[in-house]
């Protein structure tokens, strides 16, 4: 996720690249394949699974063995991260008037010309600062109990 890329490496949140397994952002994963790929290594500290996702459905229940070695926090950017550019642009009551019949990334397609698949999602904002900004805003709009600024190191 380019948004979570750019808020380790600026330092925003209150883990570092280090302390990622492999120093990297890892995505999409079932949790099969998180158990297959990462729970039966050892690892010098206690690993947290941090999953990131625009909608509450997804399923995600690591088997028995894994289940109390292994915390599981999820986020969610509901309903989709292009939530975050209607807020930047101050477009929120805009799209609540339409959003019973359009998702946030085609309002993002229409208004501002924002596809998904480009992968320049970060440069709709000037600087992490903004990002930050608008990452608080919607946490403070949202009934999701954790979401991306829950992770921003204060």
């Amino acid at each position: 996720m380019e948004i979570v890329d750019t808020l380790v490496d600026t330092g925003c949140l209150q883990f570092s690249r280090e302390d990622l397994v492999g120093r990297k952002v890892h995505r999409r994963m079932t949790a099969a394949d998180v158990q297959e790929k990462f729970l039966s290594l050892d690892y010098a500290r206690p690993l947290v699974i941090l999953r990131i996702l625009d909608s509450r459905q997804e399923s995600f229940r690591l088997d028995r063995l894994f289940r109390d070695r292994f915390d599981v926090v999820t986020l969610t950017t509901r309903p989709e991260i292009e939530i975050l550019l209607i807020l930047k642009n101050g477009d929120y009551e805009e799209f609540c008037k339409v959003k019973s019949r359009i998702k946030p990334s085609v309002f993002c397609r229409l208004k501002y010309g924002y596809r998904k698949n480009q992968g320049e999602f970060i440069s709709f904002f000037k600087d992490v600062d903004e990002l930050v900004e608008v990452l608080h805003h919607y946490s403070a709009i949202t009934s999701d109990k954790q979401t991306l600024y829950d992770l921003i190191a204060r």
